[in-house]
């Protein structure tokens, strides 16, 4: 046994792997699982070019956990090495053998792929491990490599060798780390980092079968022995000389039939080791879209993503160029219950990222981005550049590049679906085609095109190129509503203009419209016409072929507006005619570049909303009034001839302002003002008298008997 030292300073850097290079300690069995497909595909390569000896038919890699004596090995029948290959790859930290392979068949112009690309990958073994034996063997030599991590490590030849060729690494594990001896938690790791490793993983794992077997245990009958008599003797020799032969066939008969009787059998339990094959699942990915089945397709969706439904749509596809990689990718039937779930411990983890098969990670927020996270899907890459311990992505032109194409792929998957499928798709995933509108410029008009509404003219959603193909003359804007329910917004005073005249209006019931709203102000159409975002529930609307309502107020009506608002004071911006109601007295308009009605409502019902965004983003109402209809028309007619409004013209103004603000989708800031009111009308109506209800409110009413005066004048004049 030969004793040598490491080439690097291994006391500071095994200390730098352990702590820095790996953020998980279970990244172990991964690397040396990797390297052993490595040492796999290197004996294949080296049989098939440098030697006359015949391929293995069954290579392998075995993973054998020993409980008794604290041990975990990973045994292949690969290229293994020689005393100088075990000096060269284990004796200097970050030399990899598989580097300096991979560089002499660049040089032969080869194409073979191998993963272990870097030298530490093997000294992550030293994570769970306090001393790590090497046996192998090349070319007839035996040798055993160990090490305690100590700054030195020691190689004897190995004179029992059981392998031809091939390494065994037996790990001694720490006494904190014996959870992976647990065959069940090697399988996991398997599963989840090595699933795909064309070669066979092999678990050495205790089962519990059950078998049946002939029941030995009955107990024999209880027989008395005949006793030892005169008698007895007498009555034997009477019966050997007088009694006849027994037929001899018919004993034969009766011992047959006693032979032929069931064997009485029972089930018993038994513990048997054997090696457990866990990698059966294959990259379905590496082969072209036509050779793959449907089933196949299925299967894989369900190993990928645990997902007990099968997917809705799929991607197949392979990019080449200067960066090579090949992808799957799903879109699933059903939204998953924390799609916009916010925490520390969630992570996006729906696209697997492979490199040679090997899994990577699954938590890179540089693959898809949040609006897309409905995706899943495996991307798999030959050459992608990692850092030192393939658990970390560098962040560069490469990863942009194939973020780029999955998001592009994924836009595609979307607008193939059927009209059947979009409908489904549509329901689930629809808050993520805005999300990702309301975020990304790049991507906007693709996801624009994506989206659909329902309107006032159609009982179908409809998308926005739908709605630009079918504007009436002289319409040049896209007019919207937003709201809390489609059947609200088909009723409401806002849209009774646009009815009259036939200009549609888009329906839009999901609180995230009016984010994305916000945010986007035009719509590209074919030809790169633009079409601008008009809201009917803002101020300064201007509708096709309508003229400007104010210019042809008469001086009645101004004057009557402006008592409103001296009436009504802080609580509106200004009083105006409207020219979007048709037949309501009334309505509620907002500022152009402030929140409307359903903004306000959405921001106040959030919990940890800003109080200071709300003073100066919140709705400036402007209250707009019908000059055609009977009220407003009675109202000017009465300030006219008396120059003044009374206590019950002014409180129908108040009434009239508080159902504008309920049909407008406003919320009351006192109510209690409003309740009192209406129970006063009601009181009037059913001829209560004051007592018997509770009238008292800020602004009270007149008198039963005046009041009863004013409706008969109001009458009169009508």
């Amino acid at each position: 046994m030969t004793d040598y030292s490491f080439q690097a300073e291994i006391n500071q850097l095994m200390s730098l792997i352990i702590n820095s290079f790996y953020s998980n300690r279970e990244i172990f069995l991964r690397e040396l699982v990797s390297n052993a497909s490595d040492a796999v595909d290197k004996h294949r390569h080296y049989v098939l070019t440098e030697s006359k000896q015949t391929p293995v038919s069954d290579y392998h890699i075995r993973i054998v956990p020993d409980k008794d004596n604290k041990t975990l090995t990973i045994q292949d029948n690969g290229i293994g090495m020689t005393k100088q290959d075990i000096i060269d790859n284990l004796g200097t930290i970050a030399r990899s053998g598989t580097r300096a392979f991979m560089e002499q068949l660049n040089k032969d112009n080869d194409k073979t792929s191998l993963i272990g690309q870097f030298g530490v990958g093997f000294y992550s073994a030293y994570l769970v491990a306090d001393n790590v034996k090497v046996f192998t063997s090349k070319d007839n030599e035996h040798h055993v490599w160990e090490s305690k991590a100590n700054g030195t490590f020691t190689i004897d030849t190995w004179n029992d060798s059981d392998i031809e060729h091939g390494s065994k690494i037996v790990l001694y594990l720490k006494d904190d780390q014996h959870e992976f001896l647990d065959d069940n938690k090697i399988k996991t790791l398997i599963k989840k980092h090595n699933q795909f490793i064309i070669h066979p993983i092999e678990v050495y794992v205790s089962k519990t079968v059950t078998e049946e077997v002939e029941d030995t245990d009955e107990e024999p009958k209880d027989t008395e022995e005949p006793k030892d008599t005169e008698e007895t003797k007498d009555t034997e020799e009477t019966k050997d000389t007088d009694e006849e032969p027994k037929d001899t066939e018919e004993v034969t008969v009766e011992d047959a039939e006693e032979e032929e009787k069931p064997k009485k059998m029972k089930k018993i339990e038994k513990t048997v080791q054997e090696y457990e094959h866990v990698n059966k699942d294959k990259p379905i990915w590496t082969r072209t879209p036509e050779d793959v089945t449907e089933d196949e397709y299925k299967s894989f969706y369900k190993t990928i993503s645990n997902d007990w439904d099968e997917h809705l749509t799929k991607k197949h596809f392979n990019v080449e160029g200067q960066l090579e990689y090949r992808s799957i990718l799903y879109i699933p039937k059903r939204a998953p219950h924390d799609l916009f779930e916010k925490s520390a411990d969630k992570k996006q983890n729906n696209i697997k990222l492979y490199v040679k098969k090997v899994f990577v990670t699954d938590e890179s927020e540089s693959l898809l981005p949040e609006w897309l996270s409905f995706v899943k899907g495996v991307v798999d890459s030959d050459d992608l550049p990692l850092n030192v311990s393939r658990e970390f992505l560098q962040q560069n032109k490469v990863l942009k590049n194939i973020q780029k194409n999955l998001i592009k792929k994924s836009l595609e998957m979307i607008s193939e679906l059927s009209e059947e499928n979009i409908q489904i798709f549509y329901k689930e995933f629809s808050k993520c085609l805005k999300l990702g509108a309301y975020h990304e410029t790049n991507y906007r008009n693709k996801l624009m095109n994506l989206l659909r509404y329902s309107s006032s003219k159609k009982n179908t959603m409809i998308t926005l190129k739908d709605y630009t193909e079918n504007l009436v003359e002289k319409q040049e804007c896209i007019y919207y509503m937003c709201g809390e329910s489609i059947e609200g917004m088909k009723k409401s005073p806002f849209i009774e203009r646009f009815n009259k005249i036939g200009i549609n209006v888009l329906f839009m019931n999901d609180p995230i419209d009016e984010y994305m709203m916000q945010q986007i102000r035009e719509y590209t159409g074919d030809e790169d016409n633009k079409f601008k975002f008009v809201s009917v529930t803002k101020d300064n609307l201007m509708i096709p072929g309508e003229e400007s309502v104010e210019e042809n107020d008469s001086d009645e009506i101004k004057e009557l507006c402006k008592v409103m608002k001296e009436l009504l004071g802080d609580k509106v911006e200004k009083v105006s005619t409207s020219k979007r109601i048709v037949e309501a007295p009334s309505c509620i308009v907002t500022a152009e570049y402030g929140w409307s009605a359903n903004m306000e409502r959405i921001m106040k019902a959030q919990a940890l909303r800003s109080d200071t965004m709300g003073g100066f983003m919140n709705s400036k109402k402007i209250f707009e009034i019908n000059p055609e209809h009977n009220i407003i028309k009675r109202l000017s007619v009465k300030l006219k001839n008396e120059k003044t409004l009374d206590k019950g013209s002014k409180d129908i103004i108040q009434l009239m302002f508080e159902v504008s603000l309920i049909s407008s989708g406003f919320n009351f800031d006192d109510p209690s003002d409003f309740s009192k009111r209406m129970y006063r009308v009601i009181a009037l109506g059913s001829d209560c008298d004051d007592e018997e209800v509770d009238v008292s409110v800020s602004d009270p009413l007149p008198e039963k008997e005046e009041e009863m005066e004013e409706m008969e004048k109001m009458e009169e004049i009508d």
